[in-house]
Formats: structure tokens, C-alpha cells, sequence
């Protein structure tokens, strides 16, 4: 498969990388009011450098590629310290990947540096 050797590719060149399987909430079916993806606590040091605040919401810009759709999103990492949760956020509207189907497929996120990473939907 084409995306997955593309994908293997990228996770090399990466200096970090994240792995999940989507849920329910990340593909926008569980009924939940939050958009995007939830990354868990082991993620954090893909999104953010330092210590989290204990109050308030922080937000970081960047620039995902999706090499399989020859797409970029301009999307958020963002912590919300009252429920001491990690999302990646503004996918833009009609992105493909977060559908009901999607839900238990393999995302991966690698970071490519500066404010830059790959991403893709297996």
C-alpha cells in the first residue's frame, strides 16, 4: 500500500512521532460538542515544550501535510487546563478524514520541524 510505505517513510525522517486509533469523539460521531483529534498525555511533548499551565487555555499554529491527499491543514494544538486535555483542532471545513467510518483507524502525527508535520489516516 502506497500510504502506508509513505507513512513508514515519514515516521523515520521524523524526530517524533504519535500513534493512535480513532475513537468515536475524534471522527465528530460520539455526539460530543469538541472538535479534533484527543492525544493523550504521552503526546504532549509532540505538541507543546515545558510544563502545561494549571489554568487557562494555550494554543499552538501549525501546518499538518496530508502526503496521501495533497492537502495542508493550518490547524491548532490546543490544552484546555480544566479538563487537562490535549486536542490538535481546525481541520477546516469538509476535511475528508474525520467521518464516522474513520472510527478505529490508525492516525499517526510526525513532526517534521518547524511548526511542520505529516500526518496521515491508515
Amino acid at each position: 500500500n502506497k500510504i502506508s510505505a509513505k507513512a513508514i517513510e515519514t515516521i523515520k525522517e521524523s524526530s517524533k512521532t504519535y500513534f493512535k486509533f480513532l475513537s468515536s469523539n475524534d471522527t465528530s460521531c460520539g455526539g460530543g460538542h469538541q472538535r479534533g483529534v484527543l492525544i493523550s498525555k504521552e503526546g504532549k511533548n509532540l505538541l507543546f515544550d515545558g510544563e502545561l499551565p494549571k489554568n487557562g487555555i494555550i494554543k499552538r499554529k501549525v501546518d499538518i501535510y496530508w502526503p496521501d491527499l495533497y492537502l495542508k491543514t493550518e490547524s491548532n494544538f490546543t490544552y484546555y487546563s480544566s479538563k487537562r486535555e490535549l486536542r490538535i483542532t481546525n481541520f477546516g471545513k469538509g476535511f475528508p478524514f474525520f467521518k464516522p467510518f474513520q472510527k478505529g483507524s490508525l492516525f499517526i502525527l510526525s513532526e517534521m520541524g518547524n511548526s511542520q508535520y505529516h500526518s496521515f489516516i491508515i
